[in-house]
């Protein structure tokens, strides 16, 4: 603990108890000694210092506060500060054999550490470990040994044995940093591992690392998000609902685990579900942009019109660099017969997204609708510019080129629209109209 936070602490202290004058009763100061003891029975390091803190500030000299001050620090893992604390003790009550005794255990445990360190660094892992479970039989209230230990079981892959030991170290430390902190590396570690494989598409390996992370920390989200995405790569996407509904279980307030739930219901059709766990994201986080978008997507394919604007209004309000909110927007608007305000939202989405050629095809067909035949046959060709096999493209610079009456290109486009098998039948329709001296069939 800092030695501010110390002072602090023993500030708050003295306002409670009061501070005694000289003399103060030894019965009273051993009652305070009692109850430190019994906190730090209990695994609350901080309060039994506080407690010794405040029975030192009274008397500086009291030897029973150094002695169990040395124990909390022997938890902690610190043996420069037991080693100290020993050494008041000895000073203030020489005549005590107990605290020269624990002194000299002190200076034994300091060397069986650096034995074991010494093996540890010669790559002797093994050694190591012997050295260290010999330490934890003399003294098992010494933190550090079992941080130790589990080092060495991570190095050796064994992470139920790591688990077990960074867990006693952190009872006994009463929670200390180095050793929860520790445990987190650890689960960064397997969540890594889960990466890397998952890298070169060795899922079942990925699986396997990430269900480990997962066993040390239930609550690690990113962990979870993965899984369902080597569950989805491997075509089972209700085992990668599974997995997200399990990180939602662990972590309700977790938005992107909602989001990615979300997407997977979508894929199987599940519209309203996917919904549910849409709003909750943007309860959660009301500035949560790629929710309001996958909203509105999904409220314009069931052709909630009304709902899908809103959402993409948000949306774009929110995030106004945002390609895909712009485009959708754009495309809600369009439903609509808005199309000056669609053109707008849609030349938006091509400034922040200047290659993506299903922008350009909407714009082309946006301007189609408002008879602006050269607008849309520059947007489509800058759709086939990024995509030269977009047929929805090719069909909409059909479009245009057939209304403005120039049939020789407009059967070039059809025909460049009947090489993709989405645009085939209708490019072949819209061919036969013009060579029949027929109108195209587009509305205007």
């Amino acid at each position: 603990m800092a030695m501010k936070h110390k002072i602090l602490i023993v500030s708050v202290l003295l306002l409670i108890f009061g501070l005694s004058a000289p003399g103060q009763d030894l019965a009273a100061l051993q009652n305070q000694i009692d109850q430190a003891k019994a906190l730090l029975e209990n695994n609350d390091l901080m309060s039994a210092e506080m407690f010794l803190q405040q029975v030192l500030v009274q008397d500086s000299s009291f030897a029973p506060a150094y002695f169990l001050l040395h124990e909390i620090e022997l938890r902690r893992g610190n043996l420069t500060e037991a080693q100290q604390a020993v050494r008041k003790a000895i000073d203030f009550n020489p005549t005590d054999e107990t605290y020269r005794e624990r002194f000299d255990q002190i200076r034994d445990l300091v060397n069986m550490i650096r034995d074991g360190q010494r093996e540890y660094d010669s790559g002797k892992p093994e050694n190591a470990k012997r050295v260290y479970l010999q330490i934890t039989e003399k003294y098992p209230d010494f933190a550090d040994t079992y941080y130790r230990l589990g080092v060495i079981a991570l190095l050796q892959d064994d992470h139920e044995a790591a688990l077990k030991y960074y867990d006693k170290a952190i009872e006994l430390s009463g929670g200390d940093e180095k050793y929860t902190r520790a445990k987190r590396v650890m689960v960064q570690k397997y969540y890594q591992d889960g990466l890397n494989a998952y890298k070169i598409n060795d899922l079942k390996t990925a699986e396997e690392k990430l269900r480990v992370a997962i066993s040390i920390d239930s609550t690690f989200s990113t962990a979870y998000q993965l899984l369902g995405a080597i569950k989805r790569k491997a075509g089972d996407i209700e085992k990668a609902i599974d997995y997200l509904r399990q990180g939602i279980d662990a972590n309700a307030n977790d938005e992107a685990l909602r989001y990615n739930l979300a997407i997977y219901l979508q894929n199987i059709g599940d519209h309203l579900k996917a919904l549910e766990q849409l709003k909750e994201s943007v309860r959660i986080n009301p500035n949560y942009v790629k929710a309001y978008t996958v909203m509105g997507r999904i409220y314009l394919s069931r052709k909630n019109l009304k709902e899908a604007e809103a959402s993409y209004a948000k949306a774009v309000s929110l995030d106004k660099t945002s390609a895909t909110a712009w485009e959708g927007y754009g495309a809600v608007l369009m439903e609509q017969n808005r199309y000056e305000e669609a053109v707008e939202a849609l030349k938006n989405a091509a400034k922040y997204s200047p290659r993506n050629a299903q922008v350009y095809y909407r714009l082309a067909e946006t301007y189609n609708y408002l008879k602006k035949y050269e607008l849309a046959i520059e947007a489509a060709k800058n759709a086939t510019k990024i995509n030269s096999n977009f047929g929805a493209a090719w069909y909409e610079m059909g479009m245009s080129y057939a209304l403005m009456g120039n049939n020789d290109d407009a059967i070039n486009a059809f025909n460049r629209a009947r090489l993709d098998a989405k645009w085939r039948k209708v490019a072949e329709y819209e061919i036969e109209q013009i060579r029949k001296g027929k109108p195209v069939s587009r509305q205007q």
